[in-house]
């Protein structure tokens, strides 16, 4: 599978694993992506930020490390990733933010 241009890094395993198993589909997912990407109202980083409490709510582990060091590559700083993550609180709870927070320890990032 060839990796996107939009992604910096190549994609996470769980994406790689489904390209294998379908790849007609995935391309399907990967046009859908690039779509989605390229248009420019909102900004990668912003997109990137928006992306991260969502992968947290998911519990979407892989894909949220991705998209923090996605995040930090277009420009977000730690702390902005970390307010995105804070974000959680009021709307889904303590218990989500401290996974989102350890998930950004492991990356080394707070």
């Amino acid at each position: 599978m060839s990796v996107p241009e939009f992604f910096f890094e190549r994609p996470i395993d769980e994406f790689v694993i489904a390209s294998e198993t379908d790849e007609e589909l995935m391309q399907s997912v990967t046009e859908m992506l690039r779509e989605v990407i390229k248009k420019k109202s909102i900004d990668k980083k912003t997109k990137e930020l928006i992306i991260l409490p969502m992968l947290s709510v998911l519990n979407f582990e892989s894909g949220f490390k991705f998209h923090a060091k996605e995040a930090l590559r277009s420009g977000a700083s730690k702390e902005q990733l970390l307010e995105a993550c804070e974000l959680l609180v009021p709307y889904f709870g303590i218990p989500i933010f401290l996974r989102a927070v350890k998930w950004l320890r492991d990356l080394k990032i707070v």
